[in-house]
């Protein structure tokens, strides 16, 4: 879990919903939260509705329902296409629909990295009534990510002579990256933010 945004009324405590800061040890860099001025959360105001970002939720059982949610996406997608959607849950640990990538990355095993945006609700009837929406949103944000590190990979390889590429490729090891490195971008999670809010804001 690396930055979960939830849904709060402006009318109830927002301390319950903000995360302590993750100790460096306790968290490996590619799952880092990492955003400016090292804040553990992100902010965002839409009339009497308010959108916080944090690593995770400060909720141990909203927190132990999410992990069993990603687990849940990461088991069915070794057997499922990743360009589809994923659509499951129930009444403990709430419905989801979920949206899987993968990232090139000549420094990980595989040379890829495995990527999902899931969005999930208490209610079932609430999820599917907004079902298109959701996708529509998640397929958008997951085609703006691929399409910005292709962009990359390519400038890139362009730059390098292939037969050097070809040997240093094999002599590297894996390496922990995070995905604000390899989208090259520092503000990505405030962005994700930005984005998570309005997909909310419009349900």
């Amino acid at each position: 879990m690396v930055i979960c945004t939830q849904n709060v009324h402006s009318g109830e405590l927002l301390d319950s919903y903000y995360g302590a800061k993750v100790p460096p040890s306790s968290v490996c860099k590619s799952c880092e939260f990492i955003v400016p001025q090292e804040s553990t959360s992100l902010r965002t105001q839409s009339g009497d509705q308010i959108y916080i970002s944090t690593q995770h939720p400060s909720s141990q059982p909203r927190y132990a329902a999410l992990r069993q949610t990603i687990m849940r996406v990461f088991t069915i997608e070794s057997n499922h296409d990743m360009n589809k959607p994923l659509s499951f849950g129930d009444s403990k640990n709430g419905y989801s629909v979920s949206l899987g990538f993968k990232l090139i990355d000549d420094t990980a095993r595989g040379s890829e990295r495995r990527y999902s945006l899931i969005f999930t609700c208490d209610s079932e009837q609430k999820l599917y009534e907004n079902y298109s929406v959701i996708l529509d949103q998640l397929i958008a944000m997951v085609k703006y990510i691929t399409t910005r590190s292709m962009h990359i990979i390519g400038n890139r390889r362009k730059n390098e002579n292939n037969n050097e590429t070809y040997l240093r490729r094999g002599s590297r090891m894996p390496k922990i990256k995070s995905i604000i490195e390899l989208l090259q971008d520092d503000n990505f999670f405030v962005k994700l933010h930005l984005w998570a809010s309005s997909l909310l804001d419009q349900l």
